[in-house]
């Protein structure tokens, strides 16, 4: 369940940078933020996950859209290794997570493992609507959608 989760968000993700090229001479710093974010946050729960410090890197840091794109793009090779690497024991395990409220109880891996897909589905949904206020098309990227068309790799 949790890999064809990431499947999923790694095949909208990439649609959604699609439509961003359709109208890359049109975007602006509120596009460029939503995506940064995105790709922050994935970038950031992976890092906790294996023990490492959170490669928060700032908007401003990526001179171009390729960069921004690369950097969220290559998250998924080391998602994709995490995940193949867990057994039922790991799952369970709690998550301590660096910006976590205080005296918040700490999640399971299973769950920060939902958390990441539905976070991402929220803020591709801003980016779709902010393509389409910039006059583009964004992508139909909808996690049913992605299995009715027999659940694609993702083409970036």
């Amino acid at each position: 369940m949790h890999y064809d989760m990431f499947r999923h968000m790694q095949w909208a993700d990439a649609e959604i940078w699609r439509a961003v090229y359709a109208i890359e001479s049109n975007v602006d710093e509120r596009l460029r933020g939503l995506l940064h974010h995105l790709h922050r946050v994935q970038r950031g729960f992976l890092s906790v996950w294996r023990g490492e410090a959170p490669d928060l890197r700032e908007h401003t840091s990526f001179a171009t859209l390729d960069e921004l794109r690369d950097w969220g793009r290559h998250y998924y090779s080391g998602a994709e290794a995490f995940i193949q690497s867990l057994d039922a024991d790991a799952l369970q395990r709690p998550v301590e997570m660096p910006w976590s409220p205080p005296e918040s109880t700490a999640p399971t891996l299973a769950e920060t493992l939902i958390q990441i897909p539905m976070h991402s589905a929220y803020h591709r949904g801003q980016v779709n609507a902010r393509v389409r206020e910039l006059g583009g098309e964004p992508p139909l990227v909808d996690y049913i959608f992605w299995i009715w068309r027999g659940k694609p790799p993702a083409q970036w």
